[in-house]
């Protein structure tokens, strides 16, 4: 089974902060592939010397969103020392152990910050709850969309992002489906090729995605939970302390 992985993260990695490290995982074709185990280590910072790099996570479990997809919330110290980190994914898929990397930044804290991550039980239960109303939009299939030309001959874009991990996505080269040799980011709507295409080589795909970020879908739950706020009886409740 060909495994593909790309990860990204949520939230500002600052002192005294929760950041959401994010990664989506599938086969070739847009399924969801749920690893028999999967970890993640943060190292750093990478501009100390060597001998003083410091494992700040080791090997902690994820906490799976739905099929594939997986978060980690990094709580960030206060006084966590500033500079690149880097974070290893560690996954195992039919007996075979996998890899995917990714850089952050620490940067300072800023006064009076509430520590809060983006993707608690209550957050996601919330976000799905609407995404049954709004479904149409939250799958809409594209195909043979023709991506956008690359300056490096590699790299592909499309015109929508939030993919959808789903069956049914292709990648098209000239007209003939591709089977291997490219990795799919669907956080972003981005293809990148392991090597580079000529010029007049053309590129399509079929896909499905969502119209609404999860980040726009938390807007939308918090003006809705504003809204009653405004009449009285006045409240001050949000996301995280609304009474079930």
């Amino acid at each position: 089974m060909s495994i593909r992985s790309v990860a990204t993260y949520r939230g500002s990695f600052k002192q005294g902060s929760i950041a959401d490290l994010l990664i989506k995982i599938t086969d070739f074709d847009g399924t969801p592939v749920d690893p028999s185990s999967i970890q993640v280590t943060i190292y750093g910072p990478i501009e100390a010397p060597s001998t003083d790099n410091e494992t700040i996570v080791d090997t902690s479990t994820p906490f799976q969103i739905t099929d594939g997809y997986y978060v980690y919330s990094w709580d960030i110290d206060g006084d966590q020392t500033l500079g690149t980190y880097d974070v290893t994914w560690t996954y195992v898929v039919d007996t075979t152990t996998q890899y995917e990397y990714q850089s952050v930044v620490v940067v300072e804290s800023q006064a009076n910050a509430t520590p809060s991550s983006s993707y608690t039980q209550r957050l996601i239960d919330f976000r799905e709850a609407l995404g049954y109303h709004i479904s149409c939009a939250q799958s809409i299939p594209i195909y043979f969309e023709q991506a956008k030309l690359s300056r490096d001959s590699t790299s592909y874009e499309f015109a929508f992002r939030n993919w959808n991990q789903s069956p049914g996505v292709k990648i098209y080269r000239n007209e003939n489906i591709v089977n291997s040799g490219v990795e799919v980011n669907y956080f972003t709507g981005k293809i990148t090729f392991d090597t580079a295409l000529l010029p007049q080589e053309i590129v399509n795909a079929d896909y499905n995605f969502q119209w609404f970020s999860e980040e726009e879908l938390d807007r939308f739950l918090v003006n809705a939970l504003n809204t009653v706020n405004m009449y009285p009886p006045h409240s001050g409740y949000t996301l995280d302390n609304i009474p079930n």
